[in-house]
């Protein structure tokens, strides 16, 4: 297989790039495995189910692929593999390695090679209906209140121009352009008939981690409304709600707790009617004023934004296309002259498949909550990677997951992801011998302090698992940071003045 792309889509443009491949089955098959990837995200759906989205984010000379067993979704006869493939453009998140938009899938054996992607195998379009709204987390106060946002931009549908059904097998799909050739497809360990190939790009490795797991969850409660009476039905028993014609409206919805995932929205009706969607962790007093989040009287929503606007089509779904951190969710509704039916809405909750094992127990009902919320914070932020924090920076800081490491191995016991961690600081070192402050990200931060977390992070683990064997490749890496710091020490033993950023802690009056 090779990496494939749109025949005229800007390789670095913000832009979502639809895949179709048909092929036909003598019979169901006991197993098909194959193995995908894409720059920068992917979502898999075969004969229109969903089945899974990644990649998991590394960096070009470690770019994961997912190997996926797809038998049970297949079936004699005609069988349709369908890919949306997502570039969020120059705007990306801070952690988001990119080369350019491009998809890869290859079958394992010559009986699912049928699948590979190959120039002109497979079809593709834009998918001009959906644009890329970055989040000027430095100007704009409406969406983030203040501090630092790095995560992908929100994103924009509009409807009459999305090409609904793609993913189906009785899509027309005969005016769509073939996949062109992008890159060869290779890695360290990947072979072809002529021995080992090797991608003038990306690198490809197998994943690391689990994949994702995506449950639904209900939405709690509605909190309060403007221009509309509360349907309380409408997230309770899901029962639909009509929005009048010519209406403006303002929905707030309180989950009551911290959730993650990918929120979607059914409506019908309502043709060229404006739907704002808003996230937010907290409500806000002041623009830098949180206060009790229990408590909403006073208070505004301040939160990033997605765009929907329908056609008038049934059923027309939203969901964004990538992660959404929220206790609040905010509907903003402007309808023309249709009434719009909003005829479900609910979280996909998305989080690594680590499970609770540990349990804490007291007579005191107040520290029996710690672990309920240390698990919370805790398994939210365990996606495919360790996330600092679920909603502004969403990046795997070496100071942070240290932290993160020592509470997901005593109450889960899982450290698939503390293995990665592990090694993806130690592939980011700078020539100097510094690892990064965080990784996998394409701008250049370090923070020695952080170098030396890293060691205290692999001596973490040493106690955990005394797995010497795996403990043996990051020998060099300690010894490179050892040898930077003491090659700054001064004749009483402290540390001169150092490069980059003398940071370890955020004391109040830190400049």
């Amino acid at each position: 297989a090779r990496w494939v792309m749109h025949p005229t889509v800007q390789p670095q443009a913000a832009s979502a790039v639809l895949f179709r491949k048909t092929f036909e089955l003598t019979e169901k098959p006991a197993r098909f495995v194959i193995h995908v990837s894409a720059d920068n995200h992917y979502r898999l759906f075969v004969n229109g189910t969903y089945v899974t989205r990644g990649p998991a984010r590394g960096d070009l000379s470690h770019w994961f692929y997912e190997t996926l067993d797809i038998a049970p979704y297949l079936s004699a006869g005609t069988n349709l593999i369908a890919a949306e493939v997502v570039n969020w453009g120059p705007k990306r998140s801070f952690t988001q390695f990119s080369q350019m938009t491009s998809f890869w899938l290859q079958g394992q054996t010559n009986k699912e090679s049928v699948v590979n992607t190959l120039p002109d195998a497979w079809q593709c379009l834009e998918n001009k209906a959906h644009q890329f709204k970055p989040v000027d987390w430095i100007f704009d106060r409406s969406s983030i209140a203040f501090g630092l946002y790095v995560c992908n931009p929100n994103d924009s549908i509009v409807a009459q121009n999305y090409p609904w059904g793609w993913q189906q097998k009785n899509f027309n799909d005969n005016d769509w352009p073939k996949a062109r050739w992008a890159d060869n497809a290779g890695g360290r360990d990947m072979q072809h008939a002529g021995g080992i190939l090797f991608s003038n790009g990306k690198l490809l490795i197998p994943r690391r981690t689990g994949l994702l797991e995506e449950k639904k969850e209900l939405l709690t409660t509605i909190a309060r409304t403007e221009g509309i009476e509360k349907n309380t039905d409408f997230l309770k028993n899901g029962k639909p709600w009509t929005i009048p014609a010519n209406k403006k409206v303002i929905i707030l919805i309180d989950q009551t707790f911290l959730t993650m995932g990918y929120p979607e929205l059914t409506v019908s009706g309502g043709k060229d009617s404006h739907i704002r969607i808003g996230y937010a962790e907290t409500m806000f007093q002041t623009p830098k004023t949180k206060g009790n989040r229990n408590d909403l009287t006073g208070k505004r929503f301040i939160g990033i934004r997605d765009v929907f606007m329908p056609d008038g089509g049934a059923n027309r779904t939203f969901k964004p296309s990538y992660l959404r951190a929220f206790r609040f969710i905010q509907l903003e509704i402007t309808t023309q002259n249709e009434p719009l039916t909003l005829h479900s809405f609910f979280n996909v909750k998305c989080t690594a498949p680590v499970a609770l094992e540990a349990r804490f127990e007291t007579d005191n009902p107040a520290l029996n909550q710690l672990m309920e919320m240390g698990w919370r914070t805790a398994s939210l932020c365990a996606q495919d990677m360790l996330l600092s924090d679920a909603y502004y920076e969403q990046m795997q800081y070496v100071g942070d997951s240290r932290v993160h490491n020592l509470v997901m191995l005593t109450l889960s016991g899982d450290d698939r992801l503390t293995r990665n961690a592990l090694i993806q600081f130690d592939q980011s070192r700078i020539p100097e011998g510094l690892t990064y402050a965080c990784y996998p990200n394409p701008f250049y931060l370090i923070i020695p302090s952080y170098s030396l977390i890293h060691i205290d992070q692999l001596h973490d683990y040493m106690l955990w698992k005394a797995d010497k064997e795996y403990l043996k490749q990051f020998e060099l890496g300690i010894g490179n940071v050892l040898d930077w710091f003491e090659n700054r020490m001064q004749p009483n033993g402290l540390l001169s003045r150092i490069d980059w950023w003398p940071a370890l802690a955020w004391p109040k009056g830190y400049k």
